[in-house]
């Protein structure tokens, strides 16, 4: 169950953003996101934030309607990111 999986402590560390590349990739994916029905996640809402830790990197790796599955990132980067999405919530 995704709510169950808690972050590595291994990748503990200071909240930076995700590889350039990564980031690249996010940047297009919003910018074409003005097309897509439904609109994807505003990540600085409450319900994103609200999210465990688990859920957010359970529809990083599988996708969710629109967003395709992230799966070939490095676990590692997929935990960069929800560390990087919690940040553009103040927390």
């Amino acid at each position: 169950m995704a709510k169950a999986r808690a972050w590595p402590t291994e990748h503990a560390g200071p909240i930076s953003a995700p590889r350039p590349d990564i980031a690249q990739a996010l940047l297009h994916s919003v910018t074409a996101a003005v097309a897509l029905n439904p609109k994807p996640a505003d990540w600085t809402s409450a319900k994103v934030q609200s999210e465990s830790d688990g859920e957010i990197f359970w529809k990083i790796s599988n996708g969710r309607g629109a967003m395709p599955p992230w799966k070939h990132l490095a676990e590692n980067d997929r935990w960069a990111l929800i560390r990087y999405i919690r940040s553009l919530g103040g927390k």
